[in-house]
């Protein structure tokens, strides 16, 4: 029997070599936090001026003292008409002349009408 020559063995081919290992890609710097504003001081506030003195309040000028009501004048009653005048209104006698003395006679000497 004829032996068949082996066949050549396929030529084993290298192993690819790897892909290079790519290095990381190095991070992205990382940026500092920007400062902050710098903060402004308040303004200062403005001096409170303190409130300017309350006038001084002036005492009340005392009361005049109130005079009491004067008293009232006593209301003298009307004199009364003295009667022999009265009488000397209402009875003139007829014919009788005003001499003083007959009228201060007749008066004395009347009483009535």
């Amino acid at each position: 029997p004829i032996l068949c020559p082996e066949p050549p063995l396929q030529p084993v081919c290298p192993k690819p070599p790897l892909q290079p290992v790519c290095p990381e890609p190095p991070l992205q710097p990382v940026c500092p936090e920007p400062p902050l504003h710098p903060v402004c001081p308040e303004p200062p506030l403005q001096p409170v001026c303190p409130e300017p003195p309350l006038q001084p309040v002036c005492p009340e000028p005392p009361l005049q003292p109130v005079c009491p009501e004067p008293p009232l004048q006593p209301v003298c009653p009307e004199p009364p008409l003295h009667p022999p005048v009265l009488l000397l209104l209402l009875c003139w006698p007829a014919g009788l002349t005003a001499d003083t003395q007959e009228l201060s006679l007749h008066v004395q000497l009347t009483s009535c009408c």
